[in-house]
């Protein structure tokens, strides 16, 4: 058996890294995570302060659709954070490379990919 975990946790984003000693973690996942959260302010900057000088946070997001329709505007003004029909958070590349450089995070690979497929 080959370890590829330290730990995995279940717990509300946010509060487990802040519970969680800075510069102690050298790589973060959080797919089909940030849907569920909207704002991505605290848990990237809990994030950036986890991680160590090198470290990486993977994660998946949706994307809003480009109508303006439903469309928020993040308080600092960027665009790209919107409640989707099916309930989820969808979040722009532009909000998710504003709030990471926020923290302190550098946004080093943006995929357009089909995670998921509801429906017929």
């Amino acid at each position: 058996k080959i370890p590829v975990y330290d730990s995995v946790e279940v717990s509300d984003a946010t509060a487990f890294l802040q519970s969680t000693d800075s510069g102690s973690v050298d790589i973060i996942t959080a797919s089909d995570v940030f849907i569920y959260i909207g704002a991505l302010d605290g848990v990237f900057r809990e994030a950036g302060r986890v991680l160590q000088k090198d470290g990486l946070l993977g994660f998946t997001v949706e994307t809003p659709t480009t109508t303006k329709k439903g469309r928020n505007t993040h308080r600092d003004g960027v665009d790209g954070l919107m409640l989707l029909p099916s309930g989820r958070f969808g979040h722009s590349q532009a909000y998710v490379e504003y709030v990471a450089k926020k923290a302190g995070l550098k946004l080093i690979e943006w995929r357009e990919e089909v995670l998921r497929k509801q429906g017929k």
